[in-house]
């Protein structure tokens, strides 16, 4: 909630170099009857990320770049979370991440970091 994010970066904004977020949100994952989707034992519950979790990744970047500016602090924002394509990455960087990280999508495509660097110089 806003009141926990602003409160942990009053604490630890001053003494960090960069905040990364977000990698995964909890969720219940079901099929279409109901039924834990993932195999074995309980596992109804598990992290959700790639495209689905974009949405947040992108409003996290925002929250804490609001939150930087308004206490005056210098963290980089590194932006994670459903990163799959350059077109991903640029709303990354016009949201307020100074970085951004993929971690899944970069099994699929393996030159996702260096098209990421060259649309930094176009």
């Amino acid at each position: 909630d806003a009141e926990r994010l602003q409160a942990l970066v009053r604490e630890i904004g001053p003494l960090v170099d960069g905040i990364a977020c977000i990698n995964t949100l909890p969720a219940q994952i079901v099929d279409a009857s109901g039924a834990q989707a993932l195999p074995g034992e309980g596992r109804l519950s598990s992290g959700v990320c790639g495209r689905a979790i974009r949405w947040a990744g992108l409003e996290m970047v925002g929250r804490l770049k609001k939150l930087r500016e308004e206490m005056g602090l210098r963290f980089a924002i590194v932006g994670v979370g459903g990163l799959s394509d350059v077109a991903d990455f640029r709303a990354y960087r016009q949201t307020g991440a100074d970085a951004a990280m993929t971690a899944t999508a970069a099994m699929w495509n393996p030159r996702l970091a260096q098209q990421m660097k060259e649309a930094c110089s176009e």
